[in-house]
């Protein structure tokens, strides 16, 4: 009787991860591929408990754990293709494989570095234009005017909206993000209302 419970308890355990798993993989795969990964998971499992116990023997409870404790926890099966290799046992202290594609953690920074990147030259490109303007109605150029200032000026406004668009696709995620966002934002301001101010004074 002490074993039947015993037995129970450990089925118990089993169905309970592999119930997870299945919840898991519910509505990313169709059901055909969700019980073929499901089924590979349950034989490894029994594999497992067999090298640990040996033919025949009944694991305990503290089998059952410590088998389960070496299987990816059902949140790796979330991937976007959880059923081409499903991740089924962990090697102990061994660092995750990485594939080819980034994470989306190193996706983010390099968003962050770039509209930081975009922010200095959006802020630069500002301050070329404000010089350029200067020195054309010193030397009363049109052409430098032209060239200089609206050069510098569809520079730093393009720069501009592109360091605050990478800094909200990146969350401002880091120092960096955070750059981009406010020179970003200055150089456009300041560009949008030198434009608005120079056509209203030809006008």
């Amino acid at each position: 009787m002490e074993m039947s419970a015993t037995m129970n308890a450990n089925r118990a355990l089993i169905d309970a991860r592999l119930d997870a798993i299945d919840r898991a993989l519910l509505g990313r795969v169709s059901r055909a591929e969700r019980l073929d990964v499901v089924g590979e998971v349950e034989s490894r499992i029994d594999e497992l408990l067999r090298e640990r116990c040996g033919p025949g023997a009944e694991p305990s409870r503290d089998d059952v754990l410590a088998v389960l404790a070496r299987l990816d926890p059902p949140e790796a099966y979330l991937g976007d293709e959880p059923a081409s290799s499903p991740p089924i046992l962990r090697e102990p202290n061994v660092a995750p494989r990485m594939s080819g594609a980034a994470s989306p953690s190193a996706v983010l920074e390099r968003r962050a570095w770039r509209s930081g990147i975009f922010g200095v030259l959006a802020i630069s490109a500002t301050a070329m234009a404000a010089l350029c303007l200067a020195l054309s109605l010193a030397a009363q150029s049109l052409s430098f005017f032209v060239v200089g200032f609206g050069g510098g000026t569809l520079i730093g406004l393009a720069c501009g909206i592109s360091a605050v668009a990478l800094s909200a696709a990146s969350r401002c995620r880091t120092g960096w993000g955070i750059t981009g966002l406010v020179l970003g934002v200055i150089s456009t301001l300041l560009t949008l209302l030198a434009t608005i101010f120079f056509v209203a004074e030809l006008s």
